[in-house]
C-alpha cells in the first residue's frame, strides 16, 4: 500500500437509508483529488450502527466505484 487512504463516513438520506449515491460521489472526488482508496464502515463509518444488509449497502456502492469508475 502507498499513498492517502480516507476513513469514509457513511452518509444517509433524509429517510435515514444508506445513501449509496452519495458515497460514489464522495468516492469520485476523493479519487480525482489524489487518494489511493477507502476504509468503509469504521470508526467514522458507524459500523455499529449499521446493520448488516447496510453494511453490504457500503461495500457495495464503493465496489461499483471502484471496478466500474476507477478501477484502482
Amino acid at each position: 500500500m502507498s499513498g492517502a487512504y480516507a476513513a469514509l463516513f457513511t452518509p444517509y438520506d433524509a429517510k435515514g437509508r444508506v445513501d449509496s449515491e452519495t458515497i460514489s460521489r464522495i468516492m469520485d472526488y476523493g479519487y480525482a483529488n489524489g487518494l489511493r482508496g477507502f476504509y468503509l464502515t469504521g470508526t467514522t463509518g458507524e459500523w455499529w450502527l449499521l446493520s448488516t444488509d447496510e453494511r453490504k449497502q457500503v461495500y457495495s456502492a464503493a465496489e461499483k466505484v471502484v471496478l466500474f469508475r476507477h478501477n484502482v
